[in-house]
C-alpha cells in the first residue's frame, strides 16, 4: 500500500511536457525536465501520438502541443516539442497560437527552468543567444529574411497612416534576430518614443507576438508578470507586431511610439497589413 507521503507527491498538481514520437534527440525531454527540478515544480511527460487523431490538424507543431497540454496541466503552464526540436512554453489562459515563449533545442534547459517560474511566479532567465544557421544540402536553413525594400514600404505606409492620424511618430523595422533594420521619426515625434518604438520592434521578434497580447499577459497576475525586466528591458503595451512568411517563418517586426496605445497599433497594423497583401517572401531552404 502506498504511503500518505507517495499519496501526497502523486497527486500533487503538475505541469505537462507533451512532445511528438520523432524526436531529434530523446535528451531534450530530460534536459526540460532537469530545468523544471530544478525550480522545483512537478510534472509529467505525455507522448502525443499520431493514431487516434491526437496530433490533429496542427501536425504536432511545438505551439499547438504546448497549448494542449497547459489545457491538461492542473497549474495551466505546459511545454510542448515538436519533430524538429523547438519547444514552446504554453499558458492556458494565452491564445493557442501565442505561446508565452519559444526556443530552440539548445535553450532546453532554460526554457525548463522558465516554464516552472511563470508557474511560481520568478522572474524569467534570458534564453541563450541563438546559434548560426547550420548548412543543410550545402544551404543555410534560415527564415525569410525581411529586405531594405520591405522595411522601406513598411516605413513609408506606417508614416502615411500617422499622417492621417495626425499623430507624429517614431517608426523602427526589426530583422528576424530584433536588430534594428530601418527607422524614421517624424517632425515633432516624442524624443523618448526613439527607443520605445525600437524595443516595440525587438520584443515583438523575441516573444513572436504583438507587445498588445504580451502587456495582457505580463499583467499583475497574469502568467508572464515581471517579464519586462528580463533581455535587457522589454516593453508590454501595445505598438510592436511581429512579422511572418505565408508558410509562418519569422521575417522581423514593426514597431511604432509617439501616439496612445491604439494609435501606435493602428498604425502599426496598417504597416503590416500593406506588407503581407503586397510582399513576395522567400522561402526558407529545406533538406
Amino acid at each position: 500500500m502506498a504511503s500518505r507521503a507517495d499519496r501526497a507527491r502523486r497527486d500533487r498538481p503538475t505541469m505537462v511536457v507533451r512532445h511528438h514520437p520523432d524526436l531529434p534527440d530523446p535528451r531534450l525531454i530530460r534536459e526540460i525536465q532537469a530545468g523544471m527540478e530544478e525550480e522545483g515544480v512537478p510534472f509529467r511527460t505525455d507522448q502525443a501520438h499520431d493514431d487516434h487523431g491526437r496530433l490533429g490538424a496542427h501536425g504536432g507543431e511545438a505551439a499547438a502541443l504546448a497549448y494542449a497540454a497547459a489545457q491538461a496541466s492542473a497549474l495551466d503552464v505546459g511545454v510542448g516539442v515538436d519533430a524538429r526540436g523547438t519547444i514552446c512554453v504554453h499558458h492556458a489562459k494565452l491564445p493557442p497560437a501565442a505561446p508565452a515563449l519559444t526556443g530552440p533545442a539548445s535553450a532546453a534547459r532554460v526554457l525548463g527552468h522558465n516554464a516552472a517560474r511563470i508557474v511560481v511566479g520568478l522572474p524569467l532567465r534570458p534564453l541563450p543567444a541563438p546559434a548560426l544557421p547550420i548548412p543543410v544540402n550545402g544551404d543555410l536553413a534560415m527564415p525569410g529574411r525581411l529586405s531594405l525594400d520591405q522595411a522601406r514600404v513598411l516605413l513609408d505606409t506606417a508614416l502615411a497612416k500617422a499622417d492621417a492620424i495626425g499623430v507624429p511618430i517614431n517608426v523602427a523595422v526589426a530583422d528576424d534576430g530584433g536588430h534594428l533594420l530601418a527607422f524614421a521619426r517624424q517632425d515633432g515625434a516624442i524624443l523618448a518614443s526613439v527607443d520605445i518604438a525600437i524595443r516595440k520592434a525587438r520584443t515583438a521578434v523575441l516573444l513572436r507576438m504583438t507587445t498588445d497580447e504580451l502587456g495582457k499577459a505580463a499583467a499583475v497576475g497574469g502568467p508572464l508578470y515581471g517579464i519586462e525586466g528580463t533581455n535587457g528591458g522589454l516593453v508590454v503595451f501595445g505598438g510592436g507586431i511581429p512579422l511572418f512568411t505565408p508558410a509562418g517563418d519569422l521575417l522581423g517586426a514593426i514597431g511604432v511610439s509617439g501616439g496612445t496605445v491604439e494609435q501606435d497599433i493602428t498604425i502599426a497594423q496598417a504597416g503590416a497589413d500593406h506588407l503581407g497583401a503586397t510582399a513576395t517572401f522567400p522561402q526558407r531552404a529545406r533538406a
